[in-house]
């Protein structure tokens, strides 16, 4: 129904914003994102229309350019201190919501966990810490959640 289109997207008093959320096509990509970047809604939400590896809808979320390959999301920088302790620099955006996250060899779902908090985006690069690596973590991995806000 129509009305499930609005359920949680504002609260009681909240302020409800439909051109992010108008989705004629029901792709999950807003229809103004679709217009601003390929001109029509033709392309689905499992396109990947840069060839970059990552879907369109993909791209909706990280606030990258769908057209341009080298428009990406990623750690721009990692490194590993002489105390052992990790540093990871990434570019945010604005509108969404950046989880760093480490798994200690186990790629698995449950085997993911939260480094520090939640990152709000503000078109900054911002730089995140991890604990120092223990003798017995041979190697990390780590990715970023982003989800918008």
């Amino acid at each position: 129904t129509p009305a499930d289109a609005f359920k949680d997207k504002v609260a009681t008093g909240g302020i409800l914003n439909l051109k992010n959320i108008v989705d004629t096509d029901r792709d999950e990509v807003p229809d103004w994102w679709e217009l601003m970047h390929f001109s029509n809604l033709e392309k689905s939400s499992s396109s990947d229309t840069d060839g970059d590896g990552f879907f369109d809808h993909q791209e909706f979320i990280s606030a990258t350019n769908p057209t341009i390959a080298r428009s990406t999301i990623q750690f721009e920088q990692s490194e590993i201190h002489p105390n052992s302790t990790s540093s990871l620099k990434f570019k945010t955006a604005l509108g969404r919501s950046y989880q760093v996250q480490r798994s200690d060899g186990n790629l698995d779902a449950s085997s993911w966990y939260n480094v520090g908090e939640p990152i709000k985006g503000d078109n900054a690069i911002k730089t995140i810490y991890d604990e120092p690596k223990t003798n017995q973590t041979l190697r990390r991995f780590y990715r970023l959640r982003i989800s918008i806000e």
